[in-house]
Formats: C-alpha cells, sequence, structure tokens
C-alpha cells in the first residue's frame, strides 16, 4: 500500500506541476489540438511534448533572461525525476485534451456525410 500511495504521489505531484505552467499547457495545447491525429501517437506525442519543455527550459528561458546557456544537469538523479514527473504531466494532459479535441470540440473528424 506504501508504494501505491508513493506512486499516486508522484503522478499528483506531477499534474500539480503541469497544470499551473503556462508553457506545458500551451505546448499540450499545440499537441493534442494541431499535431496529435490518433490515440496511437498518445505515448511518443508525451515523450515529444517533455523533450520540448526540457529543451526550452534548458536553452530558451536562459536567453531570455539574458543568462548563458549551459547543458542541463544530465548526470542528476533530480533533473530524471523532474523530467519523469513532467512526462506524467504531459500524458495526462495531452489524455484529456485530445479527448476533448475528439469528443466534445470533433475538431478534425471528417464530415461524415453520406
Amino acid at each position: 500500500m506504501d508504494l501505491f500511495n508513493s506512486i499516486f504521489g508522484f503522478i499528483q505531484a506531477g499534474f500539480n506541476d503541469m497544470r499551473t505552467n503556462l508553457m506545458a499547457i500551451v505546448i499540450a495545447f499545440i499537441i493534442a489540438f494541431f499535431i496529435m491525429k490518433k490515440w496511437g501517437q498518445l505515448l511518443f506525442m508525451t515523450i515529444a511534448a517533455t523533450l520540448v519543455h526540457l529543451l526550452a527550459v534548458a536553452f530558451v528561458k536562459p536567453l531570455l533572461d539574458g543568462g548563458e546557456i549551459a547543458m542541463p544537469p544530465l548526470m542528476d538523479k533530480e533533473y530524471w525525476m523532474t523530467a519523469l514527473g513532467l512526462a506524467v504531466g504531459y500524458l495526462i494532459m495531452l489524455i484529456v485534451l485530445f479527448f476533448l479535441k475528439n469528443n466534445v470540440f470533433k475538431i478534425g473528424k471528417g464530415g461524415g456525410g453520406h
């Protein structure tokens, strides 16, 4: 039961970090509404969204803030835990947004006329 609570807490933290991050919301929205065409792409799009986010934080944000560009701490466990948390958050956001796209807004579906 303790393992379940740890996993659930990690998933919850990943999503909570994402839902208040404007950059993450924009990335997930663009991928879910304009790039992702079918549910089979979910895992690939989750990885792609996570990589775009990590690259933006590592390289674009320092340019905008006037700082120096530096390689992310790839050998740091905390960096990879953050990346995994981002991936979980993107997975949840993409599921929700793609569901809304296909079932509520009906964007990208054919006309279906006979």
